[in-house]
């Protein structure tokens, strides 16, 4: 059986944090929630989905490596950015079957990761610093490009679990917790 490498997670850390790094310069005085991307390159991502959408393909590409070198089919992810303002169908969302402004989520029924770019921006601008876990009970802070490039790693995380089966084998044996920690493993943490 062959495995994946044990540094993978500190890899995607390295690999998301150098993707913010790469694709994103933060001036919040000017502007707060505008992405000032690539002073003098025309290739960076200036909006916030283009930003979601660079940091997934550079996560994806590292998976995809990781996988190939284990011998297993690269994952496959879908990605839908949902607009400010909007709600979209998703078999994972809520009661009514949507996905809103507060939306950050991997659904395996679909097979797609779902990301609010208001709850990015509110994340990147430092609105929902204190409402997330780990900074809610003062372990750093969440806030800015970084932040927002390791929760699509964490999604991502998600559909990892899903590829190799985890959600499957342990689904109802473990507490959603164990899954929760386990994708942010994946995502370097």
């Amino acid at each position: 059986m062959t495995r994946i490498p044990f540094l993978a997670g500190a890899a995607v850390l390295a690999l998301a944090c150098a993707a913010a790094w790469h694709h994103t310069s933060t001036d919040r005085s000017a502007g707060g929630s505008d992405l000032v991307a690539g002073t003098d390159r025309s290739d960076q991502p200036r909006t916030m989905a283009g930003f979601l959408t660079a940091v997934t393909n550079d996560v994806g590409s590292y998976w995809s490596k990781t996988f190939e070198a284990s011998d297993l089919p690269a994952p496959t992810v879908r990605h839908r950015w949902i607009p400010a303002g909007t709600r979209v169908s998703s078999p994972c969302g809520d009661e009514e079957g949507s996905l809103g402004d507060d939306a950050a989520a991997y659904c395996p029924a679909d097979d797609t990761i779902y990301i609010s770019e208001k709850f990015a921006t509110d994340i990147y601008d430092g609105a929902l610093d204190r409402a997330l876990p780990g900074s809610s009970q003062g372990y750093g802070s969440a806030v800015g490009d970084f932040a927002v490039a390791y929760i699509v790693a964490h999604e991502y995380g998600h559909e990892i679990q899903n590829d190799l089966g985890v959600f499957q084998r342990y689904e109802g044996q473990l507490p959603t917790m164990a899954f929760e920690l386990q994708a942010d493993c994946y995502a370097g943490n």
